[in-house]
């Protein structure tokens, strides 16, 4: 198993998709890695929404110095989504597992930069 599938697959398995709205008391919250942890369920899970899941496996992408990014698009139902994304792989909640980009019919719009606080770019297709 690749280290992308190993950080997905331990991202996935501790963590339940909820909405900002139910985990954080308000609408859209970028919760640090460390916020979600002190923030885990009564399961011992992270509980938060796309943006947390792709932060998570940012971070421990960024731990094994695996170079990422995040990426904005917009998923099939016209909602707009955040995945984590390396060497063109992509790490999403609403997945089972770590899919190549050109599979997903997702319109990609934005993605950020290497590091933290570096811009992010439109994506032209």
């Amino acid at each position: 198993m690749s280290a992308l599938d190993d950080v997905f697959q331990s991202v996935f398995d501790n963590f339940v998709y909820e909405s900002d709205l139910s985990a954080w008391g308000c609408v859209d919250y970028w919760a640090t890695p460390k916020e979600m942890a002190a923030h885990a369920g009564h399961d011992g899970k992270v509980h938060d929404d796309c943006d947390g899941f792709a932060l998570l496996c940012r971070g421990k992408l960024d731990e094994l110095g695996i170079e990422n990014r995040l990426v904005f698009c917009q998923v099939e139902t016209g909602e707009y989504h955040l995945v984590c994304e390396s060497a063109g792989y992509i790490l999403d909640c609403r997945q089972q597992s770590v899919m190549p980009r050109q599979l997903l019919n997702y319109k990609w719009i934005s993605i950020s930069g290497h590091k933290l606080g570096e811009p992010w770019d439109l994506i032209k297709e």
